[in-house]
């Protein structure tokens, strides 16, 4: 299978490409796009991929944002690449800046509610509190006064940009209210904003007002140099909350990341040295303690896999057997247009509802194959994830069923064929009409004839077969996805159970060292679930 792969990750500004499982080559033009936002450059993929690819038609598997996946879809459509030449899917996605944000203040809880001595919380929220109390504004230019409740953001209204010059404007989106009577000094601001280094197209919203003509305005934007004009019917109908929530709050949750992730680093380099100094005095203890840390490492990141899951995507076979069938249906009498008589019909509509019966027989037959095969592999690579831990090797999950998905038989295929037929009178013709003049005023004899269309018959067959058949593949997959979901949770609970085994048993030793160096054994402990907090905020 021909695929390509994208992963980015907004809070840390990690981009990874592969193309059919290789990295870009040296002086790809990837490389001046891995540390931006993929929405900076996301108009740019297709022509990329297109050119690393040699042409469209293969899988782009996608691990991300569900907005940039969408941006990424949009990408493609505006080009008119079709699903067919170029099939997205979402393999795993990260959750969005609302749930980091809400993450962040969990963690900050955590830190103000679990102080630790060698932390000093308060200190560290003095110099960000800036930061960690932030909230989202938006500047609204000749805007009203009337506030919108419930947004998300505040709402700042100024006259004219000059009310702004000394004001940072980095993914502040800016609303202008254009008028007819303050046409003239829209054109200029707008200019003038686009002239500053701080303001990208995209924090730019136009609210028109409903007196004038839209489509004249958006042609008098777009001649100001805005490629595509973000017009917008009032300041909740969601546009401006969708970028403060991709951009400003992605910025933010990506810089609360560098400064806890910096704490982090200098607490660490500080606890190596104690622990480094305490291990001279007890070595036989520090190298039990060691030894379990790093089996409780193994466990955690091991759990992590089952997690942090990917989307199952092993269904794809379903479908190409759905087209393969469906080549069938339509490659039977391809060569013929009609069938004349009704013995003749009878015969052949019997004889197509036999080959419909077959190949749906085939299709069910490889489609079980394919459903067997897939538990069987789902299993093999899940119990692979669990054993790059050293515990219970022989665990095996218990009490998770796949059932077969349900067949629906299909009946009176021959009898929906023959209802197609289509009635009409001829002329009764025979070989004596040949030398008779083509003057002649004899009338002649009409006749009944019955006629039915192959391609008629092949459309009736694909119309009431590939929906029983999509709805068998929709059963199939749903019934994988959650035979995959509920081993991965068991696969969790075996490990969390591991993990707590290993714990006790960790500060049960622990428990023979000084008070000291049972304090600092705490200290490590502390700064790991930090680090544990942190690495969901980053990747989850």
């Amino acid at each position: 299978m021909i695929s390509a792969e994208l992963q980015h990750n907004p809070y840390l500004l990690e981009t990874n490409v592969k193309f059919n499982g290789q990295s870009p080559k040296i002086n790809s033009q990837i490389e001046k796009y891995e540390n931006q936002l993929l929405s900076d450059w996301v108009n740019n993929v297709p022509r990329i991929f297109y050119d690393e690819m040699n042409g469209y038609d293969f899988d782009l598997i996608f691990s991300g944002t569900e907005y940039d996946f969408q941006k990424l879809n949009q990408a493609f459509v505006q080009l008119g690449v079709t699903s067919e030449q170029v099939r997205l899917i979402m393999r795993n996605e990260l959750e969005d800046a609302e749930v980091k944000s809400k993450e962040i203040r969990e963690m900050i809880d955590w830190l103000r509610a679990e102080r630790n001595r060698q932390f000093d919380f308060d200190a560290f929220y003095d110099a960000n509190k800036e930061l960690f109390e932030e909230t989202f504004s938006c500047v609204v230019v000749r805007g009203m006064d009337e506030l919108t409740e419930g947004l998300t953001f505040t709402i700042e209204n100024v006259k004219n940009i000059e009310e702004i010059e000394g004001t940072n404007l980095t993914y502040v989106p800016v609303v202008f209210v254009v008028e007819e009577n303050t046409l003239q000094q829209f054109r200029d601001e707008l200019t003038k904003l686009f002239a500053r280094k701080d303001v990208d197209q995209k924090q730019l919203f136009f609210y028109v007002s409903p007196s004038m003509d839209q489509d004249y305005i958006i042609r008098f934007i777009c001649d100001l140099g805005v490629k595509n004009p973000q017009l917008i019917s009032k300041i909740d109908d969601g546009n401006i909350a969708a970028y403060i929530k991709n951009f400003p709050m992605v910025a933010h949750v990506r810089e609360v990341i560098q400064i806890v992730e910096n704490e982090v680093n200098t607490m660490a380099v500080r606890l190596k040295e104690q622990n480094e100094q305490s291990a001279v005095k007890n070595n036989e203890v520090y190298d039990q303690i060691a030894e379990l840390e790093e089996i409780i490492a193994n466990i955690k990141e091991t759990d992590v896999r089952f997690v942090n899951l990917d989307n199952y995507s092993g269904g794809n076979r379903f479908n190409d057997l759905k087209g393969e069938l469906e080549s069938l249906i339509r490659r039977w009498k391809s060569r013929k247009t009609k069938v004349v008589g009704e013995s003749d019909i009878d015969k052949n509509a019997a004889e197509y509802e036999q080959e419909l019966l077959r190949c749906i027989g085939e299709f069910y037959k490889e489609a079980i194959i394919h459903y067997q095969f897939e538990k069987e592999r789902l299993e093999k690579e899940f119990n692979k994830v669990y054993l790059n831990q050293p515990l219970d090797s022989d665990y095996k999950p218990e009490g998770v069923f796949l059932d077969m998905p349900s067949k629906t038989e299909i009946t009176g295929i021959k009898d929906t064929l023959v209802e197609l037929k289509e009635e009409h009178y001829e002329e009764k013709t025979d070989l004596l009409d040949f030398f008779k003049s083509k003057y002649s005023s004899e009338s002649k004899e009409l006749i009944l004839t019955v006629t039915c269309y192959y391609e008629k018959w092949r459309e009736k067959a694909i119309e009431i077969i590939i929906p029983v058949v999509e709805n068998y593949i929709a059963e199939s997959q749903k019934k994988l996805q959650d035979y995959y979901d509920e081993l991965a949770k068991k696969y969790h609970e075996k490990l969390s159970q591991l993990h707590d085994c290993k714990m006790e048993e960790k500060n049960s030793i622990a428990s023979q060292l000084s008070e000291d160096e049972r304090m600092l054994q705490e200290d490590n402990d502390w700064l790991i679930e930090l680090k544990d907090q942190l690495g969901r905020i980053e990747r989850g």
